[in-house]
């Protein structure tokens, strides 16, 4: 029997071997049993992250340009936004400033720049 906990941790091991398929269904599954639990979520949105990033480094080791990474970064920003306004995210200025990035990768700067401006304001309160 699969537990939200097992596929967790499926999760996260698939993911620190780039097997970022693999991980996603594993975290899908996990959030399935519970769409309200902010570490899965969380883990989610950054192997999306994680993957874009790999996907840019791939090809900036070619000296290619390739725009594939955004699907990966369009995937990660529902959940990076949900998280945000939830109580146990809200206040996480490094959430605030991957979102930050997202957006700006994506062209998207007027919310790159409120959610810069709201990780500031994390950081300024110390939080």
């Amino acid at each position: 029997m699969q537990t939200k906990s097992n596929l967790y941790i499926l999760g996260v091991l698939y993911r620190s071997i780039s097997k970022f398929d693999q991980s996603i269904d594993a975290f899908q599954k996990a959030i399935k049993l519970d769409p309200n639990d902010c570490e899965v979520m969380f883990d989610l949105a950054a192997t999306y992250y994680n993957w874009g990033v790999d996907m840019i480094k791939a090809s900036d080791e070619k000296s290619e340009q390739s725009v594939e990474y955004k699907a990966k970064w369009e995937a990660a920003l529902p959940v990076f936004e949900k998280l945000s306004q939830m109580d146990c995210k809200r206040e996480d200025a490094a959430l605030w400033e991957t979102m930050g990035a997202i957006y700006a990768r994506l062209g998207m700067q007027d919310k790159a720049m409120k959610a810069f401006d709201q990780a500031d304001k994390l950081h300024k309160s110390g939080k």
